[in-house]
């Protein structure tokens, strides 16, 4: 090898590291922890790199060529990891074997075996690159290209020997060099980066430590007088830089004029070097006229002689301190003023079971003063061996567990016995641990004696209630049974300790269940007694017994929530009532048949004979006016059908010719019109169907008018899903929800319901179009002792100011343009309704559906 291609060789050497030394001047991102798309470009920019390099290499012979990629690729490896590597591998790789020549093979052998080697040796080694040194680079450089060296057996062997002599030793001698050179830049690189993103770190924690604790810095320059003041600061005070200027005096007049002297005192004391350390606590304005509590710390900075040049501190933001502060003294004076006012007895012990106070309702109680009780125990205060011992042990509970406990402590004083509750609580330090224990003694003397007049008056009663003949029940709210007294066991045939489970409705017969459900209902709502009330009871052994109940209010009553029911066995009284009742009616019964068989004896024949009469005279004049009305009825239909015949032929035959010539028009003259003269002739077509869809519902509405009547049993329910599945087959894509009630039949003309249904139902069909999940339901209602049908939607529904409007023909309240119709539809529904003897009225509103209910003559 010549001294131009070793050279040649070098420069394609430091084409690479300039390459490198530019791109790691210029902080490109070559970091080895790069995600997704960052290793895509990565990988492709290595791959550019190595394309460079190839463009001008080392011509050792045709054919073959030499240069560094080999250092780059494995370096790539090293570093960058597999998928960058193999990003530059194939596009390297692509260009060798584009370039051509003997020694392609082998080109693309080192590219391979190259690469390979770097992502081998960075999984082998485990451990972060950035510690990678000088020797291993260079061990690292030096296998590389031994490797690279075998790949000459992809060569020829005619130019194997004469290649692998040339180039062994610049290749052995220049490239580890090289590598290990590169490799240097990266360790370096990366070690720049490690130490970036570690001050990035401090730099963040101690702002996050400023922000968390609210601390903002100055400096006092004592020989130039300036003042500075750090940004994260002001802003925390809702200053804006230009109105905090960095000036002592700007500073100063924001403190509160009441600390103003005292801190600058301070400040010129400490700047004088009279005390090496400053701290003050003042007030300083905040932006909207508020006042900030702030903590100012600082230490002097001296020369070499000693002489005071720089003042250097921070100041904290210590408002919530202060608020918490002046949070816990007002606590303690609402506490100290609640206790002071309070007729308990409040006191608090330490560890030792001192007392630390009391308050003045305890020391008039035990005849203390301040001076006899404060900073003593029970025993040292005299309570007595007995009482100071629980009560200690007590109080050393409490510190130890840090649970409350209670105790009832009869007192016995010369005034006679008294009864206190007493109850101690924990009261937690700063640690959260028990520093004191709070103690409250109540005066239930009164209590207790109420007490036992209770228990003595409430014996009274039991034994009032357990010996009256008649029962006495108590049931709660649930209406379940709380008390049942022994009479009223016996009497549903329980005995005295069985629990009754059943509640007083379940064993009521269902014919008198309303009455008692009443009772029940005003003696909750009303105060008192509500009237008596009688009704079966069901026994235990199924039997049904007659009772009277009386039904008392308790739940006025504070703490009580019952009603009392009273009962009375009237079984015989029943009994006796009825048969009593059963003669009185068996005889009021015969004697009503003997007096009506009387009169009806001596007025049957005159009554007969006016009868005779009376059918002959009518019938007479019926004839007569069944003649008169079917000729009415007949000249009717005959002018009806003479209408009808004109309306369909007369007017027919006109609109179909306009209809006809209107097309034609269209479809033989369309290119010769303008726009609007198309618009017009579409507008007449448009018209001439409108106008025999018009003349098509008049007829129907005729021929609902003077049809005959057939009347049987229809199934509306079947009609309504027949009609349903039609109009969804229809419009096969929409998504109607319908609802159908089964079973509702009625007495009618099953043509005549059919049309009635089908407007109906069309219209909620219809009119559901722009909803995003259209319902149409067919069900009744029973009102009032009739059967209610409807026909419900919730679509664009309307206004009902306009609801007269509905049944009169050709009267329409939405746009044609909006939904298509020619407003005789309802006015036939109404006509088919009254030909059955029933009437229709809607229900709707804007934007909520509509509700069609009607009435029919007879059901089923």
């Amino acid at each position: 090898m010549n001294s131009q291609s070793i050279l040649t060789l070098v420069q394609n050497a430091g084409i690479l590291i300039a390459i490198a030394i530019l791109g790691d001047l210029s902080s490109p991102r070559w970091d080895a922890d790069e995600k997704g798309i960052g290793r895509i470009v990565l990988g492709a920019v290595t791959g550019a790199l190595g394309i460079i390099l190839m463009l001008t290499p080392m011509r050792l012979m045709s054919g073959v060529v030499f240069d560094t990629r080999s250092i780059l690729l494995g370096i790539s490896g090293l570093f960058f990891g597999p998928i960058p590597t193999l990003i530059a591998m194939a596009m390297t790789a692509a260009l060798r074997l584009v370039q051509g020549g003997d020694g392609a093979r082998m080109g693309v052998a080192v590219i391979l075996v190259t690469g390979s080697a770097g992502i081998l040796w960075r999984k082998l080694r485990r451990k972060r690159a950035a510690n990678l040194g000088w020797p291993e680079l260079y061990v690292f450089g030096l296998s590389l290209h031994v490797a690279m060296l075998a790949c000459t057996v992809f060569l020829p062997s005619t130019i194997r020997g004469t290649v692998l002599g040339s180039i062994i030793a610049p290749v052995l001698l220049i490239y580890p060099a090289g590598t290990a050179l590169l490799g240097r830049l990266l360790v370096n690189r990366l070690k720049r980066k490690e130490i970036a993103d570690a001050l990035g770190e401090s730099e963040e924690r101690l702002r996050l430590a400023m922000e968390v604790n609210e601390i903002g810095f100055f400096e006092h320059d004592l020989v130039t007088g300036r003042v500075h003041y750090s940004s994260e600061w002001k802003p925390r005070l809702d200053h804006r830089l230009a109105d905090l200027p960095d000036s002592p005096d700007a500073w100063e007049s924001r403190i509160h004029p009441d600390d103003r002297a005292a801190v600058l005192a301070k400040e010129r004391e400490w700047w004088a070097g009279q005390s090496p350390e400053y701290e003050a606590e003042f007030r300083f304005r905040h932006l909207d006229g508020s006042w900030r509590w702030l903590l100012a710390r600082g230490h002097l900075v001296t020369n070499d002689k000693g002489r005071p040049i720089k003042a250097a501190g921070c100041h904290i933001d210590i408002t919530k301190r202060k608020q918490d502060e002046e949070a816990i003294r007002a606590t303690e004076r609402r506490f100290r003023s609640l206790a002071e006012s309070s007729s308990d007895y409040i006191m608090l012990y330490d560890r030792e079971g001192r007392h630390v106070y009391m308050n003045p309702a305890g020391m008039a109680a035990a005849g203390f003063t301040e001076s006899d009780i404060i900073g003593k125990t029970h025993q040292q205060a005299n309570y007595g061996a007995h009482a100071s011992e629980y009560r200690k042990s007590d109080i050393e509970a409490v510190f130890e567990t840090g649970r409350p406990s209670a105790r009832l402590i009869r007192w016995e004083k010369p005034e006679g016995t008294f009864y206190l509750d007493w109850r101690l609580s924990p009261v937690p330090g700063p640690d959260g641990n028990t520093e004191l224990v709070l103690g409250i003694s109540r005066d239930i003397t009164a209590l207790k004696r109420a007490e036992a007049e209770l228990r003595k008056k409430e014996e009274l009663f039991r034994a009032l209630i357990e010996n009256a003949p008649d029962g006495v029940t108590l049931i709660n709210l649930e209406g379940e049974f709380i008390y049942v007294s022994p009479s009223a066991r016996k009497m549903f045939s329980y005995e005295p300790d069985e629990p009754i489970t059943a509640r007083p409705v379940d064993s009521t017969h269902p014919d008198d269940l309303p009455s008692v459900l009443e009772a029940l209902d005003q003696a909750i709502k009303n105060p008192g007694t509500v009237p008596a009330r009688e009704y079966r009871f069901r026994k235990k052994n199924g039997e049904w017994l007659w009772i009277e109940s009386r039904f008392s209010n308790l739940l006025d009553r504070p703490g009580v929530e019952a009603i009392v029911i009273n009962f009375r066995d009237i079984s015989a009284q029943k009994k006796s009532d009825a048969e009593v009742k059963s003669t009185h009616l068996e005889l009021r019964r015969l004697l009503g048949e003997a007096d009506e068989s009387r009169k009806v004896l001596l007025s049957m024949v005159e009554d007969l004979k006016r009868s005779e009469e009376q059918i002959r005279r009518l019938n007479a004049e019926l004839e007569s006016r069944v003649r008169d009305r079917t000729a009415q009825l007949e000249a009717a239909n005959r002018e009806l059908e003479s209408f009808a015949y004109s309306v369909s032929h007369d007017l027919r035959s006109p609109l179909r010719a306009i209809d006809g010539f209107s097309v034609a028009l269209l479809r033989e003259y369309r290119d010769r019109m303008d726009e609007n003269g198309i618009h017009y002739l579409e507008r007449i077509t448009e018209g001439t169907r409108r106008m025999g869809q018009l003349i098509n519902d008049l007829l129907g509405l005729s021929r609902v008018t003077r049809s005959e009547f057939a009347r049987s049993v229809v199934d509306l329910s079947s009609l309504a899903a027949r009609i349903l599945a039609g109009l969804a087959a229809g419009s096969p894509d929409r998504k109607v929800g319908t609802r159908v009630q089964q079973g509702l039949c009625v007495q009618g003309d099953p043509s005549l319901l059919d049309i009635m249904l089908e407007n109906l139902l069309g219209n909620a069909w219809k009119f559901t179009e722009k909803t995003p999940s259209p319902v149409v339901e067919f069900g009744a209602e029973f009102s009032d002792g009739r059967t209610v049908f409807f026909v419900r939607d919730n679509g664009v529904g309307f206004d009902m100011a306009y609801a007269n409007r509905l049944f009169a023909p050709f009267q329409r309240l939405h746009r044609t343009d909006e939904f298509p119709g020619t407003g005789i539809g309802l006015v036939t529904v109404q006509r088919i309704v009254q030909r059955h003897g029933g009437k229709i009225w809607p229900e709707a509103a804007p934007g909520a559906g509509a509700t069609f209910r009607f009435t029919l003559g007879n059901t089923v």
